[in-house]
């Protein structure tokens, strides 16, 4: 379960890193 919401908080951050990198 902690597994799952740690994946999901790395990947949320992921995308919002990559984005900003997009600009």
């Amino acid at each position: 379960m902690l597994v799952y919401f740690a994946n999901a908080f790395v990947l949320s951050f992921n995308s919002a890193n990559a984005s900003d990198e997009a600009r």
